[in-house]
């Protein structure tokens, strides 16, 4: 677990600084993310550029975007990314990255929970998840040092 979050650690540092403009999940998220998230994923533009996109089958993506709908799939994406940078927000090395992080995190989610039918299975997965980025987000900016 410590290996993770220094891997972890180690890319939010990388990354940090890039935000959402280009996106790779490291193999642990990869691994954690759900089985939608990588249907998805590799067929973004970033995604058909990964490793990724050699392992998962085309198939899968088909079953995935038949389940969720045309709508909901187009805009996934950016959830997928949400839901890693909130978690790359827990080991952040600093308050300021761990606010950036939470930030791009608000806004990930944001761009699909608004673009999503109410709907759509995981509609309530989508909502939670934004709720509880806001919230934490509220709390590293009321705890920020000033």
């Amino acid at each position: 677990m410590r290996l993770q979050a220094a891997g972890l650690a180690a890319v939010l540092t990388s990354t940090v600084a890039s935000a959402a403009a280009w996106f790779q999940p490291t193999p642990a998220e990869w691994a954690t993310w759900p089985e939608y998230c990588r249907a998805r994923y590799v067929l973004t533009y970033d995604g058909k550029q990964s490793p990724y996109a050699a392992i998962y089958p085309a198939a899968g993506a088909q079953r995935w975007k038949t389940l969720l709908g045309e709508q909901a799939f187009t805009a996934l994406h950016h959830y997928c990314a949400g839901i890693v940078w909130l978690q790359r927000s827990s080991v952040a090395s600093s308050q300021q990255q761990r606010t950036h992080a939470l930030r791009i995190a608000v806004s990930e989610c944001r761009f699909t929970f608004e673009r999503i039918p109410r709907t759509t299975p995981i509609y309530r997965e989508v909502a939670m998840n934004l709720q509880l980025a806001q919230s934490m987000l509220e709390t590293a900016l009321t705890t920020a040092p000033r």
